[in-house]
């Protein structure tokens, strides 16, 4: 089951939301200041499938798992799905554009993250509606998974994620979340490379409790 949220973003597409296992963190538009840069890792994206387990930073990837109590996962996306997992022992996020999410990094992502994740959350993406893809793409991502849900010519990337972790073990009773808003309808709010073709991007990451209290620490 899929939760859809309802939450109001702040100027800039920002918002802080809390879960049982994670606080979230959305930047858009509004940037991120220096001091959020503290304790987060990124990886160099390039739409692979490839996920790190406790990266140190800047490694070619897309997806990363950090034990508790360690430096927070993040990630730079404008109209590609980003989807944070998280546990008591570890918090991970992977980057899923259609090339990823076709390659396998959502089904990799359940097979490395050694045990059960409490939640799934998906931040802000490029909407079905406003996703618009070709045959190839389509049958790409949705090949062994459900169409249901995506509209002709289009892509849930959300969905499509969803629906590649169910089928490599994320447990049916494992909650979803998928926060509102998308990237292209949203300008004023989110970064979008279909809608204006921009080279910046829209920064998310996960802190578990651990995680929050170590950065706690360090301020």
């Amino acid at each position: 089951m899929m939760t859809r949220m309802e939450i109001e973003y702040g100027e800039g597409g920002s918002a802080d939301v809390q879960f049982t296992s994670g606080l979230l963190s959305v930047r858009g538009r509004c940037g991120v200041t220096e001091d959020e840069f503290d304790d987060l890792v990124f990886l160099s994206q390039v739409h692979s499938a490839d996920i790190l387990v406790s990266p140190s930073g800047g490694e070619v990837a897309d997806g990363l798992i950090m034990d508790a109590g360690s430096r927070a996962p993040a990630l730079r996306v404008a109209d590609c799905l980003p989807v944070f997992l998280a546990s008591e022992e570890r918090t991970a996020a992977f980057h899923a554009g259609w090339r990823g999410l076709a390659a396998g990094i959502a089904s990799r992502m359940i097979e490395l993250f050694s045990g059960t994740p409490d939640m799934v959350v998906l931040g802000p993406s490029i909407c079905a509606e406003c996703y618009e893809v070709g045959p190839e793409v389509r049958n790409a991502v949705l090949d062994g998974i459900s169409t249901d849900g995506h509209p002709p010519d289009h892509l849930d990337l959300g969905l499509a994620a969803v629906e590649r972790m169910r089928k490599a073990g994320l447990p049916s009773g494992c909650p979803v979340f998928r926060l509102p808003g998308c990237t292209k309808c949203t300008p004023g709010m989110f970064h979008s490379h279909r809608g204006d073709g921009t080279l910046e991007r829209n920064i998310l990451w996960m802190r578990g409790a651990q995680q929050r209290q170590v950065a706690r620490r360090r301020g």
